[in-house]
């Protein structure tokens, strides 16, 4: 992608800038509705158990809230509608703290430093002093490198492989569910690149002239503004429904009302202030704000008690798939009932071993004895021979007689 950037320096069409983010928005839509697909989960456990980045963590919390009675936060990544309107709400919450709300994306570190030391010392100033001043800082700067910032394409680089490594688990898991449903990742990845450059030359151009942003994101659970668009009024009505059914089953007092609150905040409400020629401050309304919504309590109190925190969520489903004491317990006695059994004769039968012939044989005790005897006989007969009568026998004739010492030896005349 080629941006031209001698053409946005110092552009103060406000229609240039509402019809950029209207592109980048729709490019962010249609990255995630072809790349990840149509994917609908049905998984036995929870999709939250797996382990995602950090960041994504951070970056859901930020723009989502689960809806108590209308699935939870499984629902968010198990339904392809709900859990595309996330991902658009986590890229474009992305694009908007990296890049538009930058000082000048991709300046240089010695620029950027500059910036940021300027904006420190000016910050009781008023807004249009501070924007003038920080606009002709910029062009001084953009000056000396062909008016092109000499990080930006780094920088698109960089911010686009770490938007993919963050999603890059939800990818995963989706890919393991329905592959072919799925667009390479080096095609999420070029798209990616695309919608920051975009990004980046919108940043350009507020940077480079004296103009006024203003970007507020809704909070989730914040209740329903006028302005705000909600992109699926059907979900909305599903909400409204299974709460009324809720409050029905659980007896709630009718005195505790219900509206509709914010869900998913898919984009931020943008405001550009800048002086006409009579010095007239002059306000346009760049982006309006998107968001899914559901059904909870008009009392804030009450919305609050019904909330359930995504951590909270995290620490059931890892407690619901972590095996319980009596779980353990239950398998320590199988494993030690069949080791038992193993050891026991019926399993020697079981395996087609006999167990007789695992008994000693009747008859091998007394064929022992035998050789043993014959073994003592013929040890005798070489003892009687070889040391009774060469050593023992005169000492015993002189002390004892020969009668006496005789008689205890076995007869010779058998011995052969």
């Amino acid at each position: 992608m080629q941006l031209p950037f001698e053409q946005l320096q110092g552009a103060d069409d406000m229609r240039f800038l509402q019809h950029q983010l209207t592109v980048i928005v729709g490019k962010v839509f249609s990255l995630v509705n072809v790349g990840f697909g149509a994917v609908e989960v049905k998984a036995d456990f929870s999709p939250w158990s797996r382990r995602f980045t950090p960041s994504f963590y951070r970056y859901v919390i930020s723009v989502s809230r689960s809806d108590p009675h209308a699935g939870g936060w499984d629902r968010l990544l198990c339904d392809r509608f709900q859990r595309n309107m996330l991902i658009s709400a986590v890229i474009i919450k992305v694009l908007d703290s990296e890049v538009l709300s930058s000082l000048l994306f991709g300046a240089s570190h010695d620029h950027s430093k500059v910036l940021v030391d300027q904006d420190k010392q000016l910050a009781l100033h008023e807004g249009f002093q501070r924007t003038s001043i920080r606009a002709a800082t910029n062009l001084e700067f953009l000056n000396s490198s062909d008016g092109v910032p000499p990080r930006f394409w780094e920088e698109v680089d960089r911010l686009a492989a770490q938007t993919l490594s963050m999603l890059l688990p939800l990818y995963n898991m989706l890919g393991e569910v329905g592959p072919e449903e799925l667009m390479p990742l080096q095609w999420i990845y070029q798209k990616l690149h695309d919608v920051i450059a975009l990004g980046g030359a919108f940043n350009y151009v507020t940077r480079t002239y004296p103009i006024v942003l203003e970007s507020a994101w809704a909070v989730p659970g914040d209740a329903l503004e006028i302005d705000q668009r909600d992109v699926a009024p059907e979900l909305h009505a599903e909400s409204a429904m299974k709460a009324s059914q809720h409050d029905s089953l659980a007896n709630t007092n009718p005195n505790h009302p219900r509206r509709a609150r914010v869900q998913i905040c898919i984009t931020p409400r943008m405001l550009a202030y800048v002086e006409d020629q009579g010095g007239r401050l002059v306000s346009y309304k760049l982006m309006r704000p998107r968001a899914l919504f559901y059904q909870g309590y008009v009392d804030e109190m009450e919305n609050k008690w019904e909330f359930v925190a995504l951590g909270h969520h995290l620490r059931n489903v890892k407690r619901a798939r972590r095996p319980s004491v009596a779980m353990i317990l239950l398998f320590g006695i199988v494993l030690w009932a069949l080791s038992a059994l193993v050891w026991s004769d019926k399993a020697t039968e079981v395996l087609g071993v006999s167990s007789k012939m695992q008994e000693p044989d009747p008859d091998a005790r007394p064929r022992m004895l035998v050789e043993e005897l014959k073994k003592m006989e013929v040890f005798s007969k070489w003892y009687s021979t070889n040391v009774l009568d060469r050593y023992m026998l005169p000492h015993t004739q002189t002390l004892a007689g020969t009668a006496m010492s005789t008689a205890f030896l076995p007869d010779r005349t058998n011995s052969g």
